[in-house]
C-alpha cells in the first residue's frame, strides 16, 4: 500500500518479545487506576482515573503504540476529575 492509499496496513512491527514486555510495563503502570471499558460502534472506550501519573503513562503509551501501530487511531479525553460531596 502507498501512503496515498485510505486505509493502512493493519499490521503491528514489533516482535512477540517487545510486544510482551511493552504490554507487561504498561499493564503495571496503568492496572490501579483502570476504572471500566465500553465497546462502541467506533471502537472500545478505556476509563481510567484521570491522576497525574495515569495521563502520563497513557501518553507514554499512545506514542510508542502510535510507532508500532500506525494503522490505529487514538483518542485521549481528560474531564475534570469526580469529587465526592461531604
Amino acid at each position: 500500500m502507498s501512503q496515498h492509499d485510505s486505509e493502512s496496513e493493519v499490521t503491528c512491527t514489533l516482535t512477540e518479545e517487545q510486544e510482551a514486555k511493552g504490554r507487561e510495563e504498561i499493564r503495571a503502570r496503568l492496572v490501579e487506576h483502570y476504572l471500566g471499558s465500553e465497546d462502541h460502534e467506533s471502537g472500545v472506550v478505556v476509563r481510567f482515573d484521570g491522576t497525574d501519573t495515569s495521563l502520563e503513562a497513557l501518553a507514554e503509551f499512545t506514542a510508542s503504540e502510535l510507532q508500532c501501530c500506525s494503522f490505529a487511531a487514538y483518542e485521549i479525553t481528560v474531564s475534570p476529575p469526580s469529587r465526592k460531596l461531604a
